[in-house]
């Protein structure tokens, strides 16, 4: 009875993770995508598609990733799936808010930086997440 309870508890905080980081992303895009309908359907399914993946499905290991991603591809019929290069699955993109469309995130480019002590707190700005 007790691994159900913690299996249950876990789901519950995946799904809450998922409205959370929906309901954060859409929220301030809504008027911009209010003129045209179509563009709005496949934005909030790429936005569904991405929260899904960094939510219920962001635990998953490399391998289990890359079958995610070819079950979400076999489902795609709207074609809202980023398109990607061999090797690559849906984890290495992300939408960009400006042009509602998938963006490969590519990590800033980083020296490490010269001296006896370092202070990460200078370096914050390289690892903000890009939403």
């Amino acid at each position: 009875m007790h691994s159900c309870a913690a299996y249950i508890s876990r789901r519950v905080g995946e799904i809450t993770s998922f409205i959370q980081l929906f309901e954060s992303l859409s929220i301030s895009k809504g008027n911009a995508l209010a003129e045209d309908s179509q563009e709005a359907s496949l934005y909030i399914e790429r936005l569904f598609i991405y929260c899904m993946c960094w939510s219920i499905a962001a635990l998953l290991e490399a391998d289990d990733r890359a079958k995610f991603d070819k079950w979400l591809r076999d489902q795609d019929l709207n074609r809202a799936m980023p398109i990607v290069e061999d090797g690559e699955t849906i984890y290495e993109y992300f939408i960009d808010h400006n042009t509602f469309n998938w963006k490969k995130w590519v990590p800033p480019a980083w020296e490490y930086p010269l001296g006896d002590k370092l202070d990460f707190s200078k370096y914050q700005e390289h690892y903000k997440i890009y939403l």
